[in-house]
């Protein structure tokens, strides 16, 4: 199948500021593409994992990971997002939002620490489709 030539925008800043103001209740939540060198109290962070062009869209999916200084937080801040993911059609260059899957916990060995205590830590992943030029 032919495909002609499309530019797709990079989509992890979009995501971020989008759930960034989402998920404004949330205190001390920092929202970012990538993990920090010292982990905050609570951190979310977005991974493109790449999709498939289908004309002039592509079908990508996303990887969020979720720490927090308690399991009840982590998991709730997930939860929190997806909720709010399912929102996201009609944002920037997003048009739907689909295929939700977790929230999971997840076992970091070694553990990330805030103040010296470990962090729960939740990862759940979408599907979206992204709008070209």
């Amino acid at each position: 199948m032919f495909y002609p030539e499309v530019a797709f925008p990079i989509t992890t800043g979009t995501l971020a500021v989008f759930l960034r103001t989402e998920l404004a209740s949330w205190s001390s939540l920092t929202i970012a593409p990538k993990r920090p060198a010292s982990m905050p109290k609570r951190f979310l962070s977005i991974r493109d994992d790449g999709g498939t062009q289908r004309g002039a869209q592509m079908v990508n999916r996303y990887g969020v990971n979720v720490w927090a200084d308690s399991a009840v937080d982590a998991e709730k801040i997930a939860r929190d997002a997806m909720t709010a993911l399912r929102r996201l059609p009609g944002t920037g260059p997003f048009k739907s939002s689909t295929n939700f899957f977790g929230p999971t916990e997840i076992e970091d060995d070694p553990a990330f620490t805030f103040g010296g205590v470990p962090m729960s830590h939740f990862y759940f992943s979408f599907a979206a489709v992204v709008k070209g030029s």
